[in-house]
């Protein structure tokens, strides 16, 4: 109850220094994606045992070539199944209806390798943040 009975001026000190706080543990900034253009995109879906390398993943497949010279992209299933089945359904149904030579937009941040951990190779693959057609 004495925390009720602080006056305003106290409420404003203990919010300053619960903001100072917070500056002097930032938090991990994000690095910024790039927008990538995926010509004739082909989804691949990579399933293989549990605990096993390459993991379950779906995977963009640019045939016809990437403005970034990565032709894999690639989302690991179990980081959100629902997604991983949205990303391949999508991008079927662009492809189907804007022909086979058709390009897509993947968003990636390209200087992260860590997909290489669970299948996606660093030297040509990219970890999916999002997928849209024009």
């Amino acid at each position: 109850m004495k925390a009720l009975t602080l006056n305003k001026s106290s409420w404003l000190l203990a919010a300053l220094f619960a903001a100072f706080a917070c500056l002097a543990y930032p938090q991990e900034s994000l690095a910024a994606d790039t927008e990538v253009t995926c010509t004739a995109p082909v989804v691949i879906a990579w399933a293989t045992g549990a605990g096993v390398t390459p993991a379950a993943q779906v995977t963009i497949y640019c045939t016809g070539g990437s403005s970034v010279g990565i032709p894999f992209f690639a989302y690991r299933i179990k980081d959100n199944p629902t997604v991983a089945n949205q990303i391949a359904t999508l991008v079927g149904f662009y492809v189907l209806e804007h022909g086979p030579g058709a390009s897509i937009t993947i968003s990636s941040d390209l200087s992260n390798t860590t997909g290489n951990n669970w299948g996606c190779g660093a030297s040509n693959c990219r970890i999916i943040d999002q997928v849209w057609g024009y």
